[in-house]
């Protein structure tokens, strides 16, 4: 099927996912689907291929595709909003540090040399004072944008390294957060990708 959701309403075109998911299970068919809608993707699918120019770049689950992209093109063409580059090498606790030059990141992944991390904006955890988690990766810095997507708002960190992340309209409010405003992010080592 070529983008056959595509110029539906929201109420058709969630009946007809519905509709496909069970005729996919009622018959055990597979069906092949072309979209460039994540919504649509994730909702509906077991497997992905991202095709560059005639050919596949990725293969894999919805989670192997959109975190853990093999490359530049697949994170960007997934929406990846947080692609940074930086130089890997061994780390303690066998783990990865990357050094962007700004900052330094810990991966559970292996690599070293010049690579790109990447880390889902949902990944992030923000707040106005230092927590202690359990999470490898915390950073100081402020509050650069704000954009309002109604259920939940977008932001940008500034910590040496832009980072976007995702908070729901109600954390947004209890934090009285605006623009300038100093903040902590943390995100855990296992939440980098590294390519």
């Amino acid at each position: 099927m070529d983008e056959p959701l595509s110029a539906l309403d929201r109420i058709t075109r969630d009946e007809l996912i519905r509709e496909f998911k069970k005729i996919h299970e009622e018959f055990e068919i597979t069906i092949i689907q072309v979209t460039h809608n994540f919504d649509e993707a994730l909702q509906l699918a077991e497997r992905i291929a991202i095709i560059k120019k005639g050919t596949v770049s990725q293969v894999g689950t919805t989670d192997e595709v959109f975190r853990h992209p093999k490359d530049e093109f697949v994170a960007d063409f997934v929406g990846t909003e947080n692609i940074i580059r930086g130089i890997a090498t061994d780390g303690e606790e066998n783990l990865t540090t990357v050094d962007t030059g700004n900052i330094i990141v810990e991966s559970t992944e292996h690599k070293t040399g010049n690579v790109h991390f990447t880390i889902r904006p949902e990944a992030i955890t923000l707040s106005t004072t230092r927590i202690t988690t359990s999470a490898r990766n915390e950073f100081k810095g402020k509050l650069t944008e704000i954009y309002d997507l109604g259920t939940i708002i977008k932001l940008t960190v500034d910590v040496g390294e832009q980072f976007v992340l995702v908070l729901t309209r109600q954390s947004f409010d209890d934090l009285e957060l605006n623009i300038g405003k100093e903040v902590f992010i943390s995100f855990k080592a296992t939440a980098v990708n590294l390519f």
